[in-house]
């Protein structure tokens, strides 16, 4: 299954909210290159973040739900940028902090089919988003940043 055929079907065909995911993908993904200053930016997330995102209407029916958990993993990736460059331990704890918009989109799957379809497709979303190993995540940090020290 691919993963636009997953994101589909764990948002149970809400075509609103497969959008959602897809602008919240973007957005991030510009956040991120900002933030590390690794790839050119392009329009796309610009364009979800300011206009994508507020006017779609799964959001906009869900916004009390979705404002605090979208604060919470932005906050999430904050802290596990700051990891990234500590010990041995704080790294491995960085490899999946920085995925933690997956839990919005758990929570997407919840709002859209209950507690069951999260429970169902939580596991694939974050199969999904964490496609690299933990070693291999501490090697490309080892090779960003200083050595890593055990703690």
């Amino acid at each position: 299954m691919t993963d636009d055929q997953f994101v589909s079907l764990a948002c149970n065909h809400d075509r609103d909210a497969v959008a959602l995911v897809h602008a919240l993908h973007e957005v991030c993904h510009l956040w991120d290159d900002i933030h590390d200053e690794d790839k050119p930016m392009t329009d796309a997330g610009m364009w979800a973040a300011m206009f994508d995102i507020p006017s779609n209407p799964f959001y906009q029916r869900h916004f009390n739900a979705l404002l605090p958990a979208l604060k919470m993993a932005a906050l999430s990736w904050m802290v596990s940028e700051r990891m990234e460059s500590g010990t041995e331990q704080q790294r491995a704890i960085a490899h999946v902090t920085r995925h933690s918009l997956t839990e919005v989109y758990i929570l997407i799957s919840e709002l859209c089919g209950g507690r069951v379809a999260a429970a169902l497709y939580g596991p694939q979303w974050w199969e999904r988003a964490v496609r690299e190993t933990t070693s291999e995540f501490l090697a490309e940090m080892e090779a960003a940043h200083e050595p890593v020290q055990n703690a």
